[in-house]
């Protein structure tokens, strides 16, 4: 059966992703993210501050308040047994 994501799951594995600094193209590899999702979610993120880009190096980074985004997600979705556990048990 296939299960759909929801756009928190996908947030949760993009901010999962970007913990340490990646490309796009890592970050889509990485959070299973199709280019399109990935433009919109990082574009978002840049925006309400939840990832920074790092120009010289073309690369994101997961910043503090994104950290505890993911942090609040987890909390909520773990005891669910939600996205976020299968995230974390990888």
């Amino acid at each position: 059966m296939v299960r759909y994501r929801s756009g928190t799951d996908i947030t949760a594995q993009i901010l999962q992703a970007a913990l340490e600094p990646s490309t796009r193209t890592v970050i889509m590899f990485r959070s299973c993210a199709a280019h399109r999702q990935a433009r919109y979610y990082l574009s978002t993120f840049l925006q309400n501050g939840l990832i920074d880009y790092v120009a010289g190096e073309k690369k994101y980074k997961t910043t503090q308040k994104g950290v505890k985004s993911l942090e609040v997600y987890e909390q909520v979705d773990v005891p669910a047994g939600g996205m976020a556990a299968a995230i974390l048990s990888e």
